[in-house]
């Protein structure tokens, strides 16, 4: 085949198509910030010392471990070394304190000894103020220095504590004497038969295992005895009413035991139960929680949850001779300790003053008029010397209030239904006019 030079011919190289120029991406790379030393340990410090933890925490490798992975570069201080800043700590917060406190005139002061479950004894002491807020109105500084009377008012929820006390462990109470009477010996001895069998299951993992068995096997709750601490009456309450709780499988387990304490008989089965229902109108129906509140005014629910108490009481029924001599003794002990506050000056005038309770909240008319007059002689004392027309004293007193009260914030429906029962007023006016005589 020839080719003629003289023509063109179509070329056989293939063109390839220009390239695309490569670009450098650039990734920024994160680098975790290093957290400074001391705001670290302020953080950790405030962690141990409002979570309580542990100094020892920080040689925990879970812990360490936990710390690395937040951020590699923070290294936990030693354990000596944070015992140190932790007293550091522990000045620089005194010292602020004092310096708050040098503008305060005056404070309030409650102390506290409580028991631990390793059963040591701490004392606590918590001190309340009032700041500055308000204006230097003369008004309110006549109210302030003049009406409020500083006065020691006892703790009532204490006063509760050490009259159950005085019922359960140690002697009833002859109040017209006003002297100590006859022990209930054979309330004495149910507590301490009681104590005894709950200290043996406490202290025998043989006898706790069979227990939880027998429970198991009777397909019934798995309770555990609970030991009371004398120094609180309520944890004898709860110990009467756990092993009322286990009855039957306790009487089960007790002969398949050794070396095992006496159980209860009968009679003393009715005596725990008669104890409990006398008692449960001061925990259940939450007086001593009331009286401990911390968000609202007690001293005014004082005298009205009083009569509450004995209203619940005077309408229990023991079937026992000692249930019936421990009702008499409460009676008697509540009379001789918290029947002193329908005639307190401060007790009563903040129980006519809350709107809830009026003039109904006292057990005798006569106290609840007299409240009514030292309040409206204070108010003509005040508007003395002021524009407004004194209102007098004297004026007639008006009956007691027989709408419900409503107590809804306290959550204590049952014994302001007892309060709320009116028959029982000329019962007790009754009552408390022939202990007079």
């Amino acid at each position: 085949m020839s080719v003629d030079p003289t023509k063109s011919q179509p070329s056989t190289l293939e063109v390839k198509p220009p390239q695309k120029r490569l670009r450098l991406t650039q990734t920024r790379l994160t680098v975790p910030k290093k957290i400074a030393q001391n705001p670290g340990d302020s953080a950790l410090i405030n962690m141990i010392v409002k979570d309580y933890q542990p100094f020892q925490i920080v040689e925990n490798s879970g812990f360490q471990q936990y710390t690395k992975a937040l951020n590699a570069d923070y290294e936990l201080p030693r354990r000596k070394k944070l015992v140190l800043m932790i007293d550091e700590k522990y000045k620089l917060e005194s010292e602020s304190l004092k310096k708050e406190l040098q503008d305060v005139c005056y404070l309030a002061l409650t102390s506290d000894i409580w028991s631990s479950d390793s059963n040591k004894n701490f004392i606590s002491l918590t001190a309340h103020f009032i700041e500055h807020t308000i204006n230097n109105a003369a008004a309110m500084k006549k109210a302030i220095s003049e009406c409020l009377n500083k006065r020691n008012h006892f703790c009532v929820a204490h006063t509760i504590n050490l009259a159950v006390k005085d019922c359960l462990e140690k002697r009833t109470f002859d109040l017209e004497e006003n002297t100590a009477v006859t022990s209930n010996n054979q309330l004495q001895q149910l507590l301490a038969k009681c104590r005894a069998i709950v200290s043996y299951f406490k202290y025998s993992t043989k006898a706790s295992y069979a227990l939880l068995k027998m429970q198991e096997q009777l397909k019934v709750d798995t309770l555990k005895l609970k030991q009371d601490v004398r120094a609180r009456w309520n944890s004898t309450f709860y110990m009467l009413e756990r092993l009322l709780d286990v009855k039957i499988s306790l009487s089960a387990t007790l002969p398949l035991l050794e070396s095992l304490p006496s159980n209860l008989d009968s009679n003393e089965w009715l005596l725990t139960e008669d104890a409990m229902t006398l008692l449960r109108p001061y925990f259940f129906k939450n007086v001593t929680a009331i009286l401990s509140g911390e968000k609202y005014p007690t001293l005014s629910s004082v005298i009205p949850l009083v009569l509450g108490l004995r209203k619940a009481i005077d309408s229990n029924t023991p079937v026992t001779e000692s249930g019936k001599r421990l009702k008499s003794s409460l009676s008697s002990v509540i009379e001789k300790r918290l029947g002193v506050y329908e005639t307190n000056r401060t007790a009563s005038k903040a129980t006519f003053l809350e709107p809830r309770f009026k003039k109904r909240g006292f057990v005798l008319e006569s106290n609840a008029n007299n409240a009514q007059m030292w309040v409206l002689n204070e108010i003509s004392n005040m508007s003395s010397n002021q524009d407004i027309p004194p209102s007098s004293a004297s004026s007639p007193s008006t009956p007691i209030a027989s709408a419900t009260a409503n107590t809804t914030d306290l959550g204590t429906d049952d014994i302001w239904e007892v309060v709320d029962k009116k028959p029982w007023r000329p019962l007790l006016s009754q009552l408390h006019t022939l202990r007079q005589l």
